[in-house]
């Protein structure tokens, strides 16, 4: 059949205009005569394939890049963005996101995320990064091929975009340097396509994904049962994310990075949280939050994430943009931090590859695997113990001042706190400017939130970084959770003591005042705070119960031993393969780890919590272990020890009842607790604008009050809005 002519002129009329829209060649390189052998596409006119190019494209940094498609038919267009350093750095490479739209969408809907891509490589609040926003046809394809064969959106990707991309610009053509992301129905569609090749793809990120089953999608979703499914319920089946997330979940994990967020009022929440319980069950680690005030409405969604949009990413691609090394410079690793008394005979060099003397024990770690972080990489936690790898090493003159106790200039590095069955623990000191080891500098820890189950070090980096500019010395610690570790929160517990009684066990090293060590986290981190402070140490290591092994109280080798007090007896898990670590682990454990030192108190000098949870007696029942939600209750085990403290809550906070009972109970006790309100907010407001200056404002009042700050806070509070009240316990 013949096209009609207003049709055809009008498919020409794009195809002629492609090169003064693009910056590259409509053909990127390719024989332009091939673009005339293109005759109509499978799914029809080869505009189909070509987005369309719309008002203010320009100023959001969107540019239209094309390339002829063998397996379309037809000249295939996306929308693509530059980072504004791309024309004149060019010898610098740069990680990707493919883009995936919703239902009826377009390349465009991609509009919110690069304008706060490019507003955040400007501002220095995202890393740089190539964003390409891929092209449905269809535009209801759920971002596979469909089963008639007239719309091969996969293949087009996976096939010849990728690869199209990689030759034209500049990119990071690896897995670790490539991602997937999407709403809606393109949240289906990363789910698919990252679960599906986890060769190609290292991050995923489902955003209020569409994350149907075929009963759902053939129930609600029947037009696209029909058309890109054929109605053939087998091949959706094969097609769909939670086949593939189980098919493939060995291949996923410990390598991919991923995250799901969907809206707090949004319809397809259900979904999304099943497919995150479902990760956990896997024990594949991942990022899982809900945005609040978001229906299913991208405005919504992208207006009211709480923090910041592009953190996942920094941390994600932090080793595929990792910088080579000099040619010919040998790597420097700071095997540990020693008094600067001891000086620079302390330091020493090692070839490439060669790793310092190890303990083989597990428990709390002397100061003897110190590294600093490369700028692109402070904040993130696990890039390196997700790969399996060392931190990576420091070298030059920076790591010569660091090893010999001279000043941090700001700093973030490195430090193995624990050893333990599941996997070594980390934790991440800034160091304020001017540090030096002789300091006696107050210090904080912060514990990230995720309901045990997940969760990232790099959610408190803002707060780190601000209090170390203040002075302090501030950590953010790696604990053990149940999707990356099959653990329980009395494991979680114990972590957060072993990181005070480590920071505390090398106070000199790290120039900071044992007596002045604040705990802090979120949620469940501020759940483990807080229990730092009430938990006594033998309610941790008490019996679980029938048929629940006991609990491992890590040990402490003190940072001024020496090297040969690290040679402590293995503790038989070198037999057990990946799949064996985790909940079966715990059956070996035992009781106490050798070189345990007790003496050391693992409680904080005074704690600050966001929106932590407080009582936990229903714990037990939700994970089966009789009486652990009781042992490890805040709210149980308040004493006139319990430190100063601060605690923030939102008005709508499901946990704020237990933050109420904290209070009145410590009232009784004539201890000083005082709570911030902030009207009308739901769990974990305190993680985006304005709400985390405001609580970093009084957090900063709250320690210059108790001594450990000096001066005025240096965050400027927002201009208006509504600000956090005194909770008052009084009827």
């Amino acid at each position: 059949m013949k096209k009609p002519r207003n049709l055809a002129v009008l498919s020409l009329a794009i195809l002629c205009s492609l090169p003064m829209l693009s910056g590259h060649s409509v053909v990127h390189g390719q024989d332009a005569a091939a673009r005339g052998r293109m005759t109509g596409g499978r799914t029809g006119s080869p505009s189909g394939w070509i987005p369309i190019v719309g008002d203010g494209m320009k100023e959001r940094g969107w540019q239209l890049g094309t390339f002829p498609s063998r397996t379309a038919g037809v000249v295939v267009g996306y929308y693509y963005y530059l980072p504004p350093g791309y024309e004149t750095d060019t010898d610098k490479r740069y990680p990707v996101i493919y883009w995936l739209h919703g239902l009826g969408g377009s390349p465009a809907g991609a509009n919110p995320v690069v304008s706060l891509l490019d507003a955040g490589i400007k501002a220095g609040t995202a890393p740089e990064i190539i964003l390409v926003s891929c092209t449905d046809p269809s535009k209801r394809s759920m971002w596979t091929d469909s089963k008639d064969g007239r719309t091969p959106v996969e293949t087009v990707i996976v096939q010849e975009l990728i690869p199209h991309i990689d030759a034209t610009f500049r990119t990071i053509a690896t897995r670790q340097g490539r991602a997937v992301e999407g709403y809606s129905m393109g949240g289906y569609g990363a789910a698919y396509l990252g679960f599906k090749y986890p060769d190609i793809f290292g991050v995923v990120s489902i955003l209020a994904g569409a994350l149907h089953t075929p009963d759902t999608l053939n129930a609600r979703r029947n037009e696209i049962f029909l058309t890109a499914f054929g109605g053939d319920a087998e091949y959706v089946r094969a097609r769909s994310p939670w086949t593939l997330l189980r098919r493939n979940a060995d291949a996923l994990r410990d390598r991919t990075f991923v995250r799901i967020h969907v809206g707090e009022k949004d319809q397809l929440r259900e979904w999304n949280t099943q497919f995150h319980e479902l990760l956990g069950e896997l024990r594949i680690d991942h990022t899982w939050s809900v945005v609040p005030n978001s229906t299913h409405s991208a405005t919504e969604f992208f207006a009211n994430w709480p923090g910041n949009l592009f953190d996942f990413y920094r941390t994600a691609f932090a080793e595929a943009v990792a910088p080579p090394r000099g040619e010919g410079v040998p790597p420097m690793r700071v095997a540990g931090i020693l008094p600067a008394a001891r000086g620079r005979d302390a330091l020493a060099t090692k070839p490439r590859g060669q790793e310092p003397a190890r303990d083989s024990g597990m428990g709390v770690q002397p100061m003897n695997h110190r590294h600093e972080l490369a700028p692109a990489q402070a904040g993130d936690a696990d890039v390196t113990k997700k790969r399996g790898r060392d931190a990576r090493d420091t070298q030059g003159q920076d790591a010569l001042a660091t090893a010999a106790g001279l000043p941090a200039d700001g700093k973030v590095e490195e430090s193995l706190y624990k050893k333990t069955p599941q996997g070594d623990l980390k934790i991440h000191i800034h160091f304020p400017p001017g540090w030096t080891a002789q300091d006696k500098r107050p210090a904080i820890v912060f514990f990230f939130g995720g309901g045990w189950t997940s969760g990232r070090v790099e959610q408190f980096e803002p707060q780190a970084q601000y209090l170390a500019q203040r002075g302090m010395v501030a950590a953010r610690a790696d604990y053990r959770v149940r999707s990356r570790h099959g653990t329980t929160p009395d494991q979680c517990v114990e972590d957060a003591k072993s990181a005070v009684r480590w920071l505390r066990a090398n106070a000199a090293e790290l120039g900071l005042d044992p007596q002045r060590i604040v705990a802090s986290g979120g949620s469940a981190g501020g759940h483990l705070a807080a229990c730092a402070a009430t938990i006594p140490e033998a309610t941790v290591a008490s019996p679980r119960g029938e048929g629940v092994p006991p609990l491992r109280v890590a040990g402490i080798l003190p940072a001024v031993r020496e090297r040969d007090a690290l040679d402590t007896k293995e503790h038989g898990q070198d037999a057990r393969d990946k799949e064996e670590r985790g909940r079966d682990a715990l059956a070996t454990a035992t009781p106490q780890a050798e070189g345990e030192d007790l003496s050391i108190s693992s409680r904080p000098n005074l704690l600050v919590l966001f929106n932590p949870v407080l009582d936990t007696v229903a714990l037990g029942e939700k994970y089966g272990m009789g009486d652990i939600g009781r042992r490890i209750s805040p709210n149980h085990h308040l004493g006139k020890d319990l430190p100063p403290t601060i605690v923030f809550f939102g008005t709508e906070d499901r946990f704020l009842d237990g933050g109420k009972e904290f209070i009145a109970k410590a009232g009784e006790l004539g201890l000083q607790a005082r709570m911030y309100l902030a009207p009308d907010q739901p769990h974990g407001f305190f993680n985006r604008s304005p709400w985390q200056q405001r609580t970093t404002f009084l957090m900063d009042e709250f320690l210059t009050a108790h001594g450990y700050l000096q001066g005025p806070p240096t965050r400027e509070l927002p201009a208006g809005g509504v600000a956090l009240t005194p909770y008052d316990p009084a009827p």
